[in-house]
């Protein structure tokens, strides 16, 4: 069963990244954009954790496009002697995230436990707890949003 429901996650991980790679994924004009304000006005815990699921996929996916747009300015400046700083950041940002998805997984899912809970005694957990899962995991990769955002600005 615990299989089942990783494998079910990782099959929508990889169909949101399909999608966001034939840029077929966006918020059409007529939603509400996501925010983890709006997800925590909704009625029930179920829809929240819907919300924030949902959420977390476009976050994970907007950081997929800020990182290639990185690494198209790293490519062109890869000659440069004065951009030699991201090297180091970029490198392991192609590590962790287009060689090694599992290890970035891995990253975030440290930062976002709490009381060293195993992923697959997570996924049994009550909505409120995953709740807070994935509230923890749309921080996160905001914020490595905002880190790469000022690089790619730092670049131009």
């Amino acid at each position: 069963m615990t299989q089942n429901i990783y494998n079910s996650i990782v099959a929508l991980t990889v169909l949101i990244f399909a999608q966001t790679l034939w840029g077929d994924m966006q918020i059409s004009p007529n939603s509400k954009q996501k925010t983890l304000d709006s997800c925590y006005n909704l009625s029930t815990e179920k829809k929240t954790l819907s919300c924030l699921t949902d959420l977390y996929n476009l976050t994970y996916a907007k950081l997929k496009e800020n990182y290639n747009t990185l690494m198209n300015s790293y490519q062109e400046d890869f000659n440069d002697p004065n951009k030699s700083e991201y090297n180091e950041f970029v490198g392991v940002m192609r590590y962790t995230i287009d060689r090694n998805r599992e290890n970035w997984d891995k990253y975030a899912e440290s930062q976002c436990s709490t009381e060293g809970l195993k992923q697959s005694e997570r996924l049994f957990m009550n909505t409120s707890y995953q709740i807070i899962y994935f509230d923890c995991l749309v921080k996160l990769y905001n914020e490595q949003n905002l880190r790469i955002h000022d690089l790619i600005n730092d670049l131009k």
